[in-house]
């Protein structure tokens, strides 16, 4: 599970105090929800900053907290638009190997078309060839040396797995 906290705001311009609270309410919030978070020890805890916008205070709080910082290619702006047709092409265009796709989760009205773009949108993707990893995984398979995303797998010979990471947030 990815996330940039509960809230959508500028959280480069918050203190490093603001920032830690942030980031303690999140997890606070996930692990009443979620038995266990990381899911595996193995995990990695990741973060997509709002808007994509990082700061060294941003960036030295995730550090200590044990945050990778993961941004997108693959981006529609779907949680001010309101069309589930327009969301699935722009995504089925703009795949590519390897690229991080951002939803944002159906936790308001707005947002329920959430699921109807992934449930459009993976099969068209799958049918293009691509398969679906986390992105804990894609960079483990990176660390062995085997190239960002190689997860030697039989399927993926010539070059590496599509990755979709739906980021979920609780605003």
């Amino acid at each position: 599970i990815g996330n940039h906290g509960l809230v959508d705001a500028p959280m480069w311009k918050m203190s490093r105090d603001e920032v830690t609270e942030a980031i303690t309410s999140w997890e606070s919030e996930v692990h009443s929800v979620l038995p266990r978070w990381p899911a595996r020890e193995t995990d990695r805890k990741w973060f997509r900053p709002p808007s994509g916008l990082m700061s060294p205070t941003l960036s030295s709080v995730f550090q200590e907290r044990g945050y990778h910082i993961a941004l997108a290619d693959t981006w529609s702006g779907d949680a001010g638009i309101d069309n589930p047709n327009f969301h699935t092409r722009v995504i089925e265009s703009s795949t590519c190997d390897g690229s991080i796709i951002v939803l944002h989760a159906p936790s308001i009205p707005a947002r329920f078309q959430t699921l109807e773009i992934i449930d459009r949108s993976v099969p068209l993707l799958r049918k293009r060839g691509f398969a679906f990893l986390r992105l804990t995984d894609l960079f483990a398979a990176e660390s062995k040396d085997q190239g960002p995303g190689c997860v030697n797998c039989t399927f993926c010979s010539v070059s590496m797995v599509a990755c979709m990471f739906v980021t979920l947030l609780f605003c």
